[in-house]
């Protein structure tokens, strides 16, 4: 008989949580793929054999606090890149755990998006890029302190980044996301974190996944929230000041939906628009 899991510390037990719910959303994908079959075309042409559907890291502040703030970053899929794989009815998982990333992109570029939000917060509220009253997390030794957690709407990592085949492609995106239904994943993370309350914060990054953050939050009503521009490494060094731009009615409680969102904003390219890496 396994002996049961004793966590030593908050993050310990945490962290076994978030595994747990990797394997079992591995588990049940792996079991949908051999009942149904290969993905179906042209969803199964873009990906490359991987998923993800979490990971976490530590926060590398090591401050005073015992129990810091959790954020969770939710894009559109974890990564990319060109792997050998199959007729796409068996994958295999990126990570060999949810904690062996040891890629600190997304967490410089989520503190520079807290030290914007810290030197515009009233603006970035009022325009709703954020719900009211957000509390950031603390500072030690001048750096922010948070557990950081990843995750997506599409747990299949793709040949090329997401971008690039939404603008060729949208309709083979949209295909791949109706393979998978985000809502079990991201209830099930939901769920795990109610005992962490009131100290996690959610984050829509990427600006082309806004209006889908948006919906999922209307409909869980998750808070507090956060909207910012994708949470890469490309993005630490300058952050363009998008809060700037109204979206939505400042009545309203939730981020802005398709409608409010600017027109460059909205998922998709406009004609002569740039895509954001």
């Amino acid at each position: 008989m396994t002996a049961p899991f004793e966590p030593d510390t908050a993050f310990a037990l945490l962290e076994h949580k978030v595994e747990t719910l990797e394997s079992d959303f591995f588990a049940q994908l792996q079991a949908q793929r051999r009942t149904i079959g290969a993905l179906p075309d042209p969803a199964g042409s873009i990906v490359n054999g991987k998923v993800q559907f979490f990971s976490i890291e530590p926060s590398p502040a090591k401050g005073d606090e015992l129990e810091p703030a959790i954020v969770v970053g939710i894009g559109i899929n974890y990564a990319q890149g060109q792997v050998k794989r199959d007729n796409g009815t068996s994958f295999a998982r990126h990570l060999q755990t949810v904690s062996s990333d040891n890629d600190q992109g997304m967490r410089k570029a989520t503190d520079a998006t807290f030290t914007a939000f810290e030197h515009h917060r009233q603006v970035w509220m009022d325009n709703r890029y954020a719900s009211k009253g957000l509390i950031l997390p603390s500072k030690a030794q001048g750096r922010w302190d948070y557990v950081l957690i990843a995750t997506n709407f599409s747990p299949f990592l793709t040949l090329k980044k997401w971008l690039v085949h939404e603008a060729k492609t949208p309709d083979v995106c949209s295909a791949l996301l109706n393979c998978w239904d985000h809502l079990r994943h991201l209830k099930s993370l939901i769920d795990a974190l109610k005992p962490f309350e009131p100290r996690v914060i959610w984050i829509g990054h990427g600006k082309h996944q806004w209006e889908r953050f948006a919906e999922w939050q209307q409909e869980t009503r998750v808070e507090p929230w956060l909207l910012s521009l994708n949470l890469s490494g490309y993005n630490t060094s300058r952050i363009l000041p998008f809060w700037d731009t109204p979206i939505g009615n400042k009545n309203d409680s939730g981020p802005a939906t398709a409608r409010h969102l600017p027109r460059r904003s909205r998922p998709g390219l406009a004609m002569g628009a740039t895509a954001e890496k």
